[in-house]
Formats: structure tokens, sequence, C-alpha cells
């Protein structure tokens, strides 16, 4: 992953997604193991702010948000 797959998926008009895998220890009833997942790095839709402009963004129920929807 490099900065400019964080750019890509920025100035993207659609929905995108970046995958990585990532390694991760699990213990199960005390037998570890390494477990190899695919995790979302990077999404273009984030639920959890609002996006101004595509760069710039504000928590949900910020005061200023409804300057911009206006």
């Amino acid at each position: 992953m490099a900065f400019e797959d964080f750019l890509d998926v920025m100035k993207s008009e659609t929905i995108c997604q970046t995958y990585v895998k990532m390694m991760t220890f699990q213990s199960i009833e005390h037998r570890t193991f390494v477990e190899v997942v695919d995790k979302n790095a990077l999404n273009r839709l984030d639920t959890k702010r609002f996006a101004i402009e595509n760069i710039s963004t504000l928590a949900f129920g910020h005061k200023d948000i409804p300057l911009y929807n206006a």
C-alpha cells in the first residue's frame, strides 16, 4: 500500500475499496496459530464522517454540517 493508493481512493467518484493481507495471532482453547486475513484498508464510503469536497471531513453531528447542506 502506498500514498498513491490513498489518493486514488480519495479522488475516486465511485465507491472503491483497497484490501491488504494481514497476519494475526489467534488463540483458541490455548492453541496459538497464525492466520492470514484480508482487511479493508481504504474505503471511499466512510459512514462515520461527513465529507466536504472529498478532502475535508466533519464528524456526524458537528455543528457546521447544516452550513454545507444548505
